[in-house]
């Protein structure tokens, strides 16, 4: 990582920061000029640091469809949507598989209740629903049960155009949540099996590849790219690693106008895209902040 003084990286002059995450390849330091096999999915959201500031993709869910704001994570395997309950507040854009003629409620003794789909208590009856609970670190989470279910994609044909095309996954109907105020559910890219990049390339759908071009600016487009992304140019790679439900990156320096920070750096750091900050262990936030305070001060 290095931080220039004098350019748009500036921690005082940065006005926008792009990059693209590719699951099974690295990073992509360049937006990208055509895509082959691939669902593209707009982002937004408020990207301001006292905000929550998280990404955001519109994806149409159900016959008739209707359009969730679900949190892009790569930290999560598990992609879930709010549901009509009686134990939480219902809203008006809340999902009800019993309004939906193309979704139904996965149950115990369907063959993926466990095995792709991980469980949160053990079933004792075949028939009942599969139940699935997530909290994640920041102490929001999701609980309720499976349901499958078709979502709208849009989808780049052989001609190059994007049509709007239905696929069939599984994702948690969310009967109870905390600690999501303004967004309705999570799309989990974490490349276990019940991902939804997993599911599409299961399906032949899309290859078991993602990459997304995020913006800093308010106004500026992001996306999230389900499939392989060719002809991007002046690429930079960096290995991913795969860690239990995290995508990983070595570290090997950090530089500040050029000079390198005498740290020591652990062997890998999460790449997270629900997570708004970047987080520093104390030894190596401490060494940053003061020698950029050198330089702007």
């Amino acid at each position: 990582m290095a931080l220039r003084k004098d350019t748009q990286w500036s921690p005082v002059k940065s006005k926008s920061l792009f990059f693209l995450v590719v699951a099974a390849a690295g990073f992509w330091l360049s937006t990208a000029t055509k895509w082959s096999g691939v669902a593209e999915l707009p982002l937004h959201g408020n990207p301001m640091i006292y905000s929550d500031a998280i990404y955001q993709a519109k994806v149409k869910v159900g016959t008739p469809a209707r359009a969730f704001d679900l949190r892009v994570d790569t930290g999560t395997d598990i992609t879930w949507v709010r549901c009509q309950s009686s134990k939480v507040d219902d809203t008006p854009n809340a999902y009800d598989v019993s309004n939906s003629s193309s979704g139904s409620i996965i149950k115990c003794g369907d063959q993926w209740c466990g095995s792709t789909l991980p469980t949160s208590q053990k079933c004792t009856n075949r028939h009942e629903p599969c139940w699935f609970s997530i909290t994640y670190k920041d102490g929001s989470g999701a609980s309720g049960y499976y349901v499958s279910e078709k979502l709208l994609l849009m989808m780049k044909g052989s001609d190059g155009s994007y049509v709007e095309s239905p696929v069939n996954i599984m994702f948690g109907c969310a009967t109870e949540r905390h600690g999501y105020p303004d967004t309705d559910g999570t799309l989990g890219l974490y490349y276990n099996k019940a991902s939804l990049i997993s599911q599409l390339d299961s399906q032949g759908k899309v290859p078991g590849v993602f990459s997304h071009c995020l913006t800093g600016q308010m106004f500026s487009k992001s996306f999230h790219v389900l499939g392989e992304v060719t002809g991007a140019l002046n690429m930079s790679y960096t290995p991913l690693i795969l860690w239990p439900f995290h995508y990983n990156i070595k570290m090997e320096s950090i530089d500040v106008d050029g000079k390198k920070l005498i740290v020591n750096l652990k062997d890998s750091s999460y790449v997270d895209s629900g997570t708004t900050l970047m987080y520093l262990v104390p030894e190596i936030y401490h060494s940053l902040i003061a020698t950029v305070s050198f330089f702007t001060y």
